[in-house]
């Protein structure tokens, strides 16, 4: 008998994993593109100005550069996002949890078979 040699199937890393990858690369990506803001002008060109908006009142700082991220900054991103995100992230689980208590009592069911009924 000859036997079969199982090969090795490759598989794609978790989400999460993906995920930090590509935030790893976007922090990377921060040390070589500079900041800049994009403006039309008056003749509905887009004009591309190297700078930063600080302070305030909104100036603007010309010339910026670079802001790079650390490694520390790497970190932070995921929770600093989900702070940003908070209020829709509560409306899900608060909508999560409604569903489930109306799958859990059996009131979709009930309502579609008096639908079905009519």
């Amino acid at each position: 008998m000859s036997e079969k040699k199982k090969k090795k199937q490759l598989s794609l890393p978790p989400a999460l994993i993906i995920l930090f990858i590509v935030l790893a690369f976007i922090v990377v990506l921060t040390w070589f593109v500079p900041v800049s803001t994009v403006t039309v002008n008056d003749a509905g060109e887009q004009v591309v100005h190297y700078n930063t908006m600080t302070g305030e009142n909104g100036e603007l700082i010309k010339n910026a550069g670079t802001q790079p991220a650390g490694i520390w900054d790497l970190f932070l991103a995921p929770i600093k996002g989900f702070q940003s995100g908070a209020d829709v992230n509560f409306s899900i689980l608060i909508s999560g949890a409604f569903l489930a208590i109306i799958n859990a009592t059996g009131a979709i069911d009930a309502g579609i078979g008096a639908l079905l009924k009519n």
